[in-house]
Parts: structure tokens; C-alpha cells; sequence
């Protein structure tokens, strides 16, 4: 790793490893992180935590420590998944295996579509506009996945890929941009979202993908609100109880809660009363 940059993050070993260049990081130094900073490190995937020896992966490294019949390389298909199926893999499949792990055909694969569970196949490619995956058997069937739904004001670019990432690497069933009066971001980009949801359950071995609900105004998603579902407001004024502690007197399942936060500059005064009003409203503070 001669020649690169080294940039600090906070609370991380200086440890560098072998992963899948999805990783964006290269080495990180240790120093004391804030308290903020190492709560964001928690919520890290374990890609973004170490620092990545991208020309191995690139040049097959991977590779070298595969077991036979071991796959490194996992991918979500849309197709159902069947013994002896044969899939036909999308361009963003096929990017990613051509050109960013150079696999070759025979390689094992681990295929998954959010309904049919997990399964391993071999790689077939055909000249340069065509791969095939070749199922072979079942590793996991499908299980519930019951998660949160995420209602998040609307944010700019880099952040709301961010926000995706890590909505479906923590198990949220469903990711739902909002707009409220003080959202700055008129235009959500759908599909980049859920393909960002895609690579994330990729690497973090969900069998089931984030939803990525169509933007709607906050109020018109709240006029339709189902009532068996607990909205939790995060409230940024100080007024609530701690979520800890709001969250014990709740008797309430995962999937049958929604998280809601606000833009940038908060919710304004009238949003928050009249969010405050709502049967199926808990709020709670973020703070100390």
C-alpha cells in the first residue's frame, strides 16, 4: 500500500486486509474518536471499518484463499431461483463480476432474489455481452426478515446514499423519502437507491433487499398511515424522553414500527405539533 494516502477515521486499527473493492477505504489510523464519532463507527459495515489491499482483489486475490466449491461472490437476481435453473445475469451483475472481481467461468456463486432464499451456482460466461448463473442447491431457504420502515426527509445526494446503505444493512424492511417544509432536495433518484439497497444487502448477507417507497409529502404519507404501525418521531428539540427510554414503555414488534427524521435544518414548530397530535405518534429525543 506504498504511495497511498492514509486518512484518519475516528476509533479504527491501522489494519489492512484482503476484501471485495466495493470497499471504499484504504488505511486508517487510530485516535480518540468523540462520542458521535464512535457511535457512527458502530453503524459502520465491517468493509468500511479496515482498509482494503484493492489491487489483491482486482487481481484475484480472492481467489487465491477459495475453497473449492466455496463462493466468494454474491449477487441478487431478480429471476426465481430453482434446482438446475439457468439465469441470465443483469449489466449491473455482470459489471461487477467481469470487471471488478475478474471472475472467470466455473466460478462458485451465491445468488439470492429477497423471496426464494440462498443459492449456490457456477459462472458461465459467453463471449463479452453474455453470463450465465447455473443453479446447483439451496444454502438457506427464505426467512422473515422483520424490520422498521424508515421515513427520512429527503437529502442531498451523498448522504441519502449513505442513508440507503446503511437503512438496509440494519435490517430496515422499508426506506421512504419524505418532503417537508424545510426539505431542500425536490428530486430523489429511485433507482440509484434501491441499486445502493441491492450492494449493501450483497455484502452484509441479508436475504431480503430495503424497499424503496416512491418520495411522497410527509403529510399525504401520514393521510394514509396504518394504524397498527407506531410512528417513532425523532424529535431534535429536546422536549422527549431519551429513545431508550421511550422505546421499554412500548410493547411493540419491529415490523410494526416506522422511524421518521427530519431534514437538515429540523422539523419546524407547526410540523412537530401537529405531529405531536397523531394517536400513532411516539416521539423521542436523540440526546442525552
Amino acid at each position: 500500500m506504498a504511495g497511498m494516502s492514509v486518512p484518519r477515521r475516528s476509533g479504527v486499527l491501522g489494519v489492512s486486509v484482503i476484501a471485495s473493492p466495493r470497499a471504499r477505504s484504504i488505511a486508517y489510523s487510530r485516535f480518540r474518536p468523540s462520542p458521535a464519532q464512535a457511535f457512527m463507527n458502530l453503524a459502520r459495515p465491517i468493509h468500511e471499518q479496515f482498509s482494503v489491499d484493492r489491487g489483491a482483489a482486482h487481481g484475484q486475490g480472492w481467489r487465491e484463499g477459495t475453497e473449492a466449491g466455496v463462493a466468494r461472490l454474491r449477487v441478487f437476481v431478480e429471476a426465481g431461483l430453482v434446482a438446475g435453473g439457468r439465469i441470465a445475469l443483469d449489466a449491473r451483475a455482470q459489471h461487477y463480476l467481469r470487471h471488478v472481481m475478474r471472475a472467470r467461468t466455473g466460478d462458485a456463486l451465491i445468488l439470492f432474489n429477497g423471496q426464494d432464499g440462498e443459492w449456490r451456482a457456477s459462472l458461465e460466461l459467453a463471449g463479452k455481452a453474455r453470463a450465465d448463473a447455473v443453479l446447483a442447491e439451496c444454502l438457506r431457504p427464505q426467512a422473515p426478515e422483520p424490520g422498521p420502515w424508515l421515513l427520512a426527509a429527503a437529502l442531498k445526494r451523498a448522504p441519502m446514499d449513505w442513508l440507503a446503505e446503511k437503512a438496509c444493512e440494519l435490517g430496515a424492511a422499508l426506506l421512504w423519502p419524505v418532503s417537508t417544509k424545510r426539505t431542500v432536495v425536490d428530486r430523489v433518484n429511485v433507482e440509484r437507491l434501491r441499486t445502493i439497497a441491492i450492494e449493501a444487502a450483497e455484502q452484509c448477507q441479508r436475504l431480503a433487499v430495503t424497499e424503496i417507497h416512491a418520495p411522497a409529502r410527509l403529510d399525504a404519507a401520514l393521510g394514509s398511515w396504518p394504524m397498527d404501525r407506531r410512528l417513532i418521531l425523532c424529535d431534535e428539540t429536546g422536549a422527549s424522553p431519551p429513545i431508550a427510554e421511550a422505546l421499554t414503555r412500548l410493547d411493540a414488534r419491529p415490523e410494526s414500527l416506522a422511524i421518521l427524521t427530519g431534514p437538515e435544518g429540523g422539523f419546524e414548530p407547526g410540523e412537530l405539533d401537529a405531529l405531536r397530535k397523531l394517536s400513532f405518534v411516539t416521539t423521542v429525543g436523540l440526546g442525552p
